[in-house]
């Protein structure tokens, strides 16, 4: 008898499967999460990565005035990629965008529903 599962190929092929159906936008695929799953993992993930910059001193306040233009210029951002009409669940979730302070690094990145973290560099 042949091992297929075995096979290397086999399990890319399937996890290629899966993730392409489970991150489907057009509704056509299996989707693994719901919008509120999607919201409050994402708020967990803010949580522990806000704590974490915040305790370093790292986290730069949206209320802190020397702050606001940073904040201004990126919800400006996010405003332009919200209002096209092909994104999908635009209107669903919370969208925030949060700075780290990191001169040394130039990176960004989303956590689930809809908040977004960018170093300052």
């Amino acid at each position: 008898m042949r091992r297929i599962w075995l096979k290397p190929w086999f399990f890319l092929a399937l996890l290629t499967s899966l993730g392409t159906a489970a991150c489907s936008g057009t509704g056509d695929g299996v989707v693994l999460f719901s919008v509120e799953d999607d919201i409050a993992l994402g708020q967990k993930v803010a949580a522990q990565t806000d704590s974490t910059y915040r305790s370093k001193n790292q986290l730069l306040e949206r209320n802190n005035g020397a702050n606001q233009r940073a904040y201004v210029l990126l919800d400006a951002v996010v405003s332009k990629v919200l209002s096209s009409n092909e994104l999908q669940y635009r209107n669903e979730f919370p969208w925030d965008v949060k700075i780290i302070k990191d001169d040394e690094i130039q990176n960004a990145f989303a956590t689930p529903g809809g908040i977004f973290m960018c170093s300052r560099g």
